[in-house]
């Protein structure tokens, strides 16, 4: 921990003030915000936890009333202001920013709130914050006295409790500041001019956690042993001395993982007490104190913003690929598509049309590919979920799935291998095999439904020169590869599982292919002099010299879900195989839809 300025005592500032005199030029003064800046600051600092005690002794009331019936909501009371009593604090805020600071003339300072409205703000959302995530909803989660008189006590108390804590830690930083900001005061004898040397000063370094000389933070929050802190003592004696689970007290909330034991429940809300703290102290005083390591000395992630999704977002989206089939893009000679579309191979093995790209196939290569379209396997499956909600948008984020075959998350498949057959050359097929490089993130409108997915591909390559290119599941065994006669299963017709990967002898190495964005959209890619990638020496796509423009189609599934066609142009490096980087013109463009179903869960 660092030292802090209470631990010194006042004692120290005579003697710290004449050794700090001797130590300088004669006559020179020791820097410090002027008189009206530090009492500006001072002010509404003051009042920003004088707002914070308001509202958070309105909820302590509103769940008190809910348990004992008074009221029908605690959620509807709790951030109401009944008695008018926070709509005054917020006033008082406004007043002492008119009369202490605009009206003294002192600019918005560098190392305090910089206006009222802000403090007012934080102030509301760091109580909504600490109540949400130890109970998430109130109604939902506080039982009633005549239902669970105990159990109903005991939340109620560690409610107080936990609110109660995160003013000690307030009024602890508070007299830190306000100590510290005066010049001729032992350690930070020139007092502090920024942010950064009240954040040590006050907040702690690294893995320190807030300075607490006489240990009222830690008797209010955080003392473990024979002498616990309050939390602790109304656990044991309020909650498990009651009989209460504590699973079911706080099963609503963050905490409910740690309920096995008082320690851990302890050490679970101390912790959201202070990251609520840390980031409300961050926001109104411009610090940048790392708060995932000051509420619990670990980059664990613990400290994370609480996020408000709209009902309008879905809660996962599982989007599945369907069989190819139809029109799903073209290629062109003009460099803005308004020129002749073009046949994408010479001959075309699907016989749909010289005119389009097939939906659910991989078109690859420059002018020179002699590698045909392939197939994307069907029935692959990749669910994700809404993390968040920006700007209209609900945010897309990795999910774990139903298990290893659709997850979301960096590593995992997408989709099952995917053959690249050559007809014409057999000894150039290939077996790709696609994982994630990084977690599937994006967003979905939820009026539209809408995606827009940022998907980078691990492709690992493997040379296994057969029209079959990569090994099938047949009858749930492997024919084939490293897992040749172990268990399968698959859902595709071109039979593949992830538990069958081709032989490793037979590796060309990895591809990093960015499909971003991957959308249901239309994707378009121009070059006019049909070099559309880096390093790419041969002019055109897909078996065409002349191609200067290609477009994908996508399809929106609606916001209900539905059919859907996600869509991308793309790059493709050299496999490093001469043979192969030959046959199918690379490194080069490539292009790819993947028809397909989407299940939204609301």
């Amino acid at each position: 921990m660092g030292i802090s300025l209470s631990a010194l005592g006042r004692t120290l500032v005579l003697t710290a003030t004449l050794l700090s005199l001797i130590s300088l030029p004669f006559g020179n003064a020791i820097a410090e915000l002027s008189k009206d800046e530090q009492n500006c600051i001072n002010a509404l600092n003051k009042r920003g936890r004088l707002l914070t005690k308001t509202i958070a002794l309105d909820v302590n009331n509103c769940v008190k009333d809910f348990a004992k019936g008074k009221i029908g909501s605690a959620d509807a009371c709790a951030f109401s202001d009944p008695k008018d009593k926070v709509q005054k604090a917020r006033d008082n805020t406004i007043k002492d920013w008119d009369k202490k600071c605009v009206g003294k003339g002192v600019a918005p300072p560098s190392i305090g709130p910089s206006d009222p409205n802000s403090i007012i703000a934080e102030s509301e959302t760091k109580e909504s914050n600490i109540v949400t995530r130890l109970f998430g909803t109130l109604d939902g989660s506080i039982k009633t006295e005549a239902t669970d008189k105990f159990e109903s006590k005991c939340q109620q108390t560690i409610l107080k409790d936990a609110l109660k804590c995160q003013d000690f830690k307030l009024l602890e930083f508070l007299n830190c500041k306000k100590f510290a900001l005066k010049a001729n005061k032992a350690p930070v004898l020139a007092g502090i001019m920024t942010a950064q040397e009240l954040q040590d000063e006050c907040l702690g370094t690294g893995t320190n956690g807030q300075p607490d000389a006489k240990q009222k933070i830690a008797k209010a929050c955080n003392l473990p042993g024979a002498k616990p802190d309050k939390i602790r003592k109304d656990l044991d004696k309020k909650c498990v001395g009651k009989d209460v689970v504590l699973a079911s007290a706080f099963g609503g909330g963050e905490c409910a993982a740690a309920a096995g034991s008082i320690e851990d429940m302890a050490n679970c809300i101390d912790a959201i007490v202070e990251c609520e703290v840390c980031e409300y102290l961050n926001t109104i005083d411009n610090l940048s104190r790392d708060c995932d390591l000051f509420d619990n000395g670990t980059a664990d992630g613990s400290c994370a913003d609480v996020v408000v999704i709209p009902e309008e977002c879905p809660t996962q989206l599982a989007f599945t690929t369907g069989l190819p089939g139809g029109n799903c893009g073209r290629i062109n000679d003009a460099a803005d598509g308004t020129g002749n579309d073009l046949d994408p191979f010479p001959v075309d093995p699907n016989g749909i049309g010289d005119l389009t790209l097939e939906c659910s196939n991989l078109y690859i290569g420059g002018g020179s590919s002699a590698q045909p379209p392939s197939a994307t396997p069907n029935n692959g499956t990749q669910i994700t979920e809404v993390v968040g909600f920006s700007g209209g948008l609900c945010e897309i984020g990795p999910s774990n799935g139903t298990g290893p075959d659709d997850c979301t998350f960096q590593g995992c498949p997408f989709g099952p291998p995917l053959p690249i057959p050559n007809p014409d050359s057999p000894p150039v097929s290939t077996c790709v095999v696609n994982t994630l490089a990084q977690d599937m993130v994006g967003t979905v409108d939820p009026n539209t439904g809408e995606q827009i997915m940022t998907v980078v591909l691990d492709s690992a390559v493997f040379l296994t020169s057969s029209l079959i290119a990569c090994p099938q599941c047949i009858a749930n065994l492997c024919v084939g590869g490293d897992n040749n006669g172990g268990a399968c299963t698959t859902t595709n017709t071109e039979l593949t599982s992830n538990a069958c990967p081709p032989s490793s002898t037979a590796s060309l190495g990895s591809l990093l292919v960015n499909l971003s964005p991957l959308s249901n959209g239309d994707a378009s890619s121009s070059a006019a002099d049909g070099l559309f990638c880096p390093s790419q020496f041969v002019p055109g796509c897909f078996a065409n010299g002349t191609c200067r423009y290609m477009e994908t189609l996508g399809t929106n599934p609606g916001p209900l879900g539905g059919a859907s066609t996600l869509s991308s142009t793309f790059c493709i490096a050299a496999t490093g195989n001469g043979l192969v980087d030959a046959t199918a013109s690379l490194p080069g463009p490539g292009a790819i839809t993947l028809k397909g179903s989407n299940v939204i869960t609301p």
